[in-house]
């Protein structure tokens, strides 16, 4: 696990939260997808976030003073459902952050060839910080999104 900077500079709490997550092995497989070529590994994977991190302004960041981390995890709700991100907010502990779970993505999106599977990274980022700026404006609406959809989902299954 590597943790990503808050932008537009490192802090301390960064740094512990790298630590506080670190993994306990390296995530260097690689899945091919249905297309034959090799899906992104972890590393491949930090890079491409790295990529997105840099592109979205760095006012999307304030407030988030863990920044983001890519998770070796696959993690799964109480529900049973994959968790491919989460948006943290630990008002007496760490703060505010997001993670990004790598394993969940891997297992829901594998069979995807690179460039698609950058994509669905993108989205998880993108969705997460929509909850990151959705919270410090007060609005709970992806929040609500998310519950309906999840009700669907497990209808469906």
């Amino acid at each position: 696990m590597i943790a990503r900077r808050a932008k537009p500079a490192k802090n301390a709490s960064s740094a512990f939260l790298a630590t506080l997550l670190q993994s306990r092995f390296s995530m260097s497989f690689a899945i091919t997808s249905t297309e034959g070529d090799k899906m992104l590994t972890f590393e491949e994977t930090q890079t491409v976030l790295d990529e997105l991190i840099d592109e979205l302004p760095p006012e999307i960041f304030n407030g988030l003073n863990c920044g983001v981390a890519l998770l070796p995890d696959t993690m799964y709700g109480t529900n049973g459902l994959l968790i491919l991100g989460q948006y943290h907010v630990e008002p007496q502990g760490l703060g505010r952050y997001v993670t990004i779970n790598y394993g969940s993505i891997v297992y829901a999106h594998g069979h995807l060839s690179r460039e698609d599977f950058r994509e669905k990274v993108k989205y998880v980022l993108h969705h997460e910080l929509t909850h990151h700026l959705e919270s410090l404006a007060g609005d709970k609406s992806l929040e609500v999104q998310d519950a309906i959809d999840i009700r669907k989902m497990l209808r469906l299954y």
